[in-house]
């Protein structure tokens, strides 16, 4: 007979597959891909000299690491930043580098 008080009980919430990284309004751009970054257990290196204030929150989401990547090189693109972002996978380094 097995003792219902030693068994652990089941996680509860559905398992989100999607990956999301919030810019979050009145925010450095560089802190919150950092913060991000951190969170996915990446080393984040800001390799620019310009630094940018969020206006208003941004939710990039996708069904993995590399779609958010993508679409945060998009969103550089699209404002002209002049960032890159490169990741190194085998140190599992995210680098945001100015042009």
């Amino acid at each position: 007979m097995v003792d219902r008080a030693s068994v652990p009980k089941a996680k509860t919430g559905a398992y989100n597959p999607w990956q999301t990284l919030t810019l979050q309004g009145n925010h450095l751009l560089s802190q919150d891909i950092a913060a991000w970054a951190e969170s996915q257990g990446m080393h984040p290196l800001w390799n620019s000299k310009r630094d940018y204030l969020i206006y208003s929150t941004i939710r990039l989401t996708g069904n993995s690491r590399d779609d958010v990547l993508n679409q945060l090189g998009q969103l550089f693109l699209s404002e002209n930043y002049g960032l890159v972002v490169r990741l190194y996978e085998k140190n599992n380094v995210l680098v945001i580098d100015g042009q």
